[in-house]
């Protein structure tokens, strides 16, 4: 199945654009944020579902994210700031939301459990409702 995360909602499609979730290969949480071309990331924060706390926040991505990509939670490499560094301990469920220079709001929440083993070191991610490759920021430009 091939999944390609678009820039735009489908007209009357009441869900967001969702940033999706994964795992890197050694199985940490990723997230991927796809942007549209002029967009810019500002910053991107890992939320507890449940309490709406932020969990780790980072800004001022440099030019490598900027532009959109895959970002793994925790890692701030490519960020000049960490606003909210990582908790110790994951929350059962994760919320995930990038915010665009221009202040628009945009992500996706899932299980922990949910972001499964098998996503580790593939190209496949989760978004709302499906599990697909996505097409990353930096192919969109």
């Amino acid at each position: 199945m091939l999944f390609l995360a678009g820039c735009l909602p489908v007209l009357g499609d009441p869900a967001p654009r969702p940033v999706g979730f994964g795992r890197t290969g050694d199985g940490r949480i990723r997230f991927v944020v796809v942007l549209c071309p002029g967009e810019r990331l500002a910053p991107l924060t890992a939320s507890d579902w449940e309490r709406r706390q932020p969990i780790w926040k980072v800004s001022q991505p440099d030019d490598t994210l900027r532009h959109g990509g895959r970002i793994t939670l925790g890692d701030g490499r490519g960020f000049a700031k960490t606003e909210v560094p990582m908790v110790p301990a994951l929350p059962t469920a994760i919320d995930a939301t990038a915010e665009l220079a221009d202040g628009r709001l945009f992500g996706s929440a899932s299980d922990v459990d949910g972001i499964l083993q098998d996503l580790a070191g593939s190209n496949d991610v989760l978004d709302l409702h499906t599990k697909g490759s996505p097409k990353t920021g930096s192919e969109n430009r």
